[in-house]
């Protein structure tokens, strides 16, 4: 991976020689699977539904899934709102979690945004 990508990227909050690091610093692997994130991520879209019907249970088991899945890719922007959301969300505070998850959604968005652009 090029400098140029390296940066782009990271300027989206993507950080991905740690994700690469994390995958037994094999790029392949973590170029396909940054991709099937940026594709549409299934917990992505359960944490978006369980607040729209304001579950809270069904919000922090889609939550602490997703953090563990951009942990692992090294999307540090939302890795880091999602740290703090789930925590709230496992003691049943979804009500003060929604300017968070419009946080969440526009790192998800600048992330997808950038990986579909710089990657393809």
């Amino acid at each position: 991976m090029t400098t140029n990508i390296l940066n782009k990227l990271k300027e989206a909050g993507i950080y991905a020689e740690e994700g690469i690091s994390r995958l037994m610093n094999n790029e392949e692997i973590y170029l396909k699977y940054l991709k099937k994130f940026a594709a549409g991520d299934e917990y992505y879209n359960q944490l978006v539904a369980a607040f729209n019907i304001n579950d809270c249970k069904a919000a922090f088991k889609a939550a602490h899934t997703l953090r563990g899945n951009v942990g692992n890719l090294a999307i540090n922007t939302m890795y880091a709102i999602l740290v703090e959301m789930t925590e709230a969300l496992r003691i049943g505070d979804i009500d003060n979690q929604h300017e968070a998850l419009r946080d969440l959604i526009k790192a998800h968005d600048k992330a997808c945004e950038t990986i579909s652009k710089v990657l393809g």
